[in-house]
């Protein structure tokens, strides 16, 4: 999975936006993948340290993901935006 985070985003909420294609699978395996990212925004938007604007894209092999593997995945983009409040430039990373 690819994430991206732009910026703080201007509401006093965070979104997120799904992108998930036919190459992830058929419908059924798509709509899963998206109850999944829901559902891991759902349980970690509170802890964001802001209000951030992310794109999740779903690659390939998506569709054989667990919500604990999202958690690995996608905790780590959350670890990282809470140590850089403010700068959603992943290339500034150490």
């Amino acid at each position: 999975m690819i994430a991206w985070a732009r910026g703080p985003g201007q509401l006093d909420h965070g979104r997120v936006g799904l992108t998930v294609s036919k190459k992830v699978g058929n419908s059924p395996q798509r709509s899963r993948v998206k109850r999944l990212l829901r559902e891991w925004y759902r349980l970690n938007r509170h802890g964001l340290l802001q209000n951030w604007d992310l794109v999740i894209i779903a690659r390939p092999g998506a569709a054989t993901l667990k919500l604990q593997d999202v958690d690995r995945e996608l905790g780590q983009l959350r670890d990282w935006l809470n140590r850089r409040p403010g700068s959603p430039r992943r290339q500034d990373s150490p």
